[in-house]
């Protein structure tokens, strides 16, 4: 098998290339990630050294040609975003395994497709393989889109393989043969104008679709006006409030990630409808906007799809800063206008103070300041604590 250490691809965004030494430090980051490691078949790692030892034994294999392993450099700002890799090589067979990791920043920009995409090229044409294969949990619907796109077949189940930290997980096993990539390859290139054309057709569906995020009305008034404000109102006006109060908050945040997840945080309210925050979470509210984001994000191209489905569980779990930051947002920009309308909401809804300051207090997690401005805000409310708000 030939040697792997000076192999690098090229796209359009990604440079796939060796992992270096200085690379130790972005790598811990990526994959001490519990999100990031979820679905894996091993635990997040816990010290600096596991990144240490994966890039020295990374040299050793890489020379000898025992597996490759590139790092997924952005080539705009040089950041590595994870790893791909061909690994247990079968030079007789002509086969070997798929696996990838991506830091979870990057996920739905359509990266690690773009990056797969010139390692199974590499792997079909330079290396000659027949057969490539991959082994993903069963629940990681991510890693199963992906692969399908890219053309792999399920082809197998294997029912508790792995035992992760005392959890038992399964196997689905996937494979893909060079006669079918490279039947992929030619009629892509013959489709690439009919494909442009529907994810066109896709993309402004989907803004049409928007148009009924107007139709959605919320529990609060517009300051000065007697009709109710709709979602889509809402959610212009609460990017721009994040904008402005970005420097303000108690961590630093990407402010551009903001934007991204509150844009599409209430989109699901097309088909779900808005429900008042005070009334608390259900099951079944859960369940109806899942599917809502389902249907309406799954109108987009898969990568779009992908883009907007990841954000959309981003601010639900508010499983980053930023998350926690535009939920805090949302909660402070209907409470910004109750108090510029006498407690509009709250009196009509008669939420008393304490539900108030209880699940607005969420604010201080992000804007700690703010928060102590606004809150003596709110209390002018209400007469006694537990009355009417």
């Amino acid at each position: 098998m030939r040697s792997f250490e000076n192999v690098t691809l090229e796209t359009d965004r990604l440079l796939l290339r060796p992992l270096r030494d200085t690379d130790a430090a972005p790598l811990f980051a990526i994959f001490s990630d519990a999100r990031v490691m979820r679905y894996w078949s091993t635990v997040p790692w816990s010290a600096m050294e596991q990144a240490v030892d994966l890039l020295a034994r990374d040299r050793t294999a890489m020379a000898a040609g025992d597996h490759l392993r590139l790092g997924i450099e952005r080539k705009k700002d040089g950041q590595l975003l994870g790893f791909c890799t061909f690994f247990d090589l079968k030079e007789e067979c002509r086969r070997a395994e798929i696996g990838y990791g991506l830091a979870h920043d990057a996920w739905g920009h359509g990266y690690m497709h773009e990056a797969l995409v010139a390692l199974l090229r590499y792997g079909f044409s330079d290396l000659a393989f027949n057969r490539v294969e991959a082994d993903i949990d069963p629940r990681n619907e991510a890693s199963r889109r992906s692969l399908e796109r890219l053309g792999f077949k399920k082809e197998g189940f294997l029912p508790e393989r792995w035992i992760v930290a005392g959890v038992v997980t399964d196997s689905d096993l996937y494979g893909l043969l060079s006669r079918d990539w490279k039947r992929r390859e030619a009629s892509l290139g013959a489709t690439a104008t009919a494909t442009q054309a529907a994810e066109i057709k896709r993309a402004i569906d989907f803004i049409i679709e928007m148009d009924k995020l107007k139709q959605v009305l919320r529990k609060t008034k517009p300051v000065g006006l007697e009709r109710y404000e709709n979602s889509a109102e809402h959610s212009w006006q609460v990017c721009l409030l994040a904008v402005l109060l970005a420097p303000h908050a108690r961590l630093p945040v990407d402010t551009g990630r903001v934007l991204e997840l509150l844009l599409v945080h209430d989109i699901p309210e097309i088909d779900a409808g808005d429900q008042i925050v005070y009334q608390g979470p259900s099951d079944a509210r859960s369940a109806a906007e899942r599917a809502a984001a389902g249907r309406i994000f799954g109108m987009l191209p898969d990568a779009q799809n992908e883009w907007c489905l990841a954000r959309w569980e981003e601010y639900e779990a508010r499983s980053s800063r930023e998350a926690v930051f535009a939920y805090a947002i949302d909660r402070l920009m209907p409470v910004l206008q109750n108090t510029r309308n006498n407690g509009q909401s709250w009196r009509e809804n008669q939420i008393p103070l304490d539900r108030v300051l209880a699940i607005n207090a969420a604010i201080g997690d992000a804007l700690p300041a703010v928060w102590e401005h606004v809150r003596s805000l709110i209390e002018e409310f209400a007469p006694a604590k537990g009355g009417g708000a």
